[in-house]
């Protein structure tokens, strides 16, 4: 399995290493709203003017502080894999609200990988198939190149920072002060 997250890992950094675009931009025939397919970066959804769900007002939205210092403790060796879809009501309410505890936490931009996918699930080279993504969003932790467990939509608890907190406290390998 590290074999397989490594080569990944790769293929998601060389759009950025030549600063191409890794990512296709369609309109949806039935609705008209953009789908972004592909790696693209949380700058990306935010410069996208059809994307106003990555600019709402989250002042009242405060993260949970053991969430923010299990992140903040162990940003040297997690990494987030981020697949989301730009139409998904669900990615639109979740995802800003990921960005904002992760920004608090201090995580680098270089330890988030966001895939779009469409409304089949599918991405760009078939990144969502190798990691069995069928809902959306599936935001999938890494530990030192292995996954310690995944979020799938709201999660189990219909919290994500209490998923996390029980993900993060729940592995050995995980700084807890």
């Amino acid at each position: 399995m590290r074999i397989h997250l490594t080569i990944i890992f790769l293929l998601l950094s060389f759009p950025a290493a030549f600063a191409q675009t890794g990512y296709v931009s369609v309109k949806d025939s039935a609705t008209g709203q953009k789908i972004f397919q592909g790696i693209i970066s949380e700058e990306i959804l935010i410069k996208e003017d059809s994307f106003g769900w990555m600019k709402m007002d989250l002042s009242s939205y405060q993260p949970d502080s053991l969430a923010l210092n299990l992140i903040a403790n162990n940003k040297d060796s997690l990494h987030l894999l981020i697949f989301l879809g730009t139409w998904c009501e669900d990615s639109q309410q979740i995802i800003p609200k990921i960005f904002k505890l992760l920004h608090k936490a201090k995580l680098p931009h270089n330890k988030i990988s966001i895939l779009g996918v469409d409304r089949q699930k599918k991405t760009l080279g078939n990144f969502s198939d190798g990691f069995n993504v069928s809902r959306v969003p599936t935001i999938i932790v890494l530990k030192k190149g292995e996954e310690i467990g995944r979020i799938i939509e709201y999660g189990k608890y219909g919290n994500i920072e209490k998923d996390l907190i029980e993900m993060l406290t729940h592995n050995s390998k995980v700084k807890t002060n």
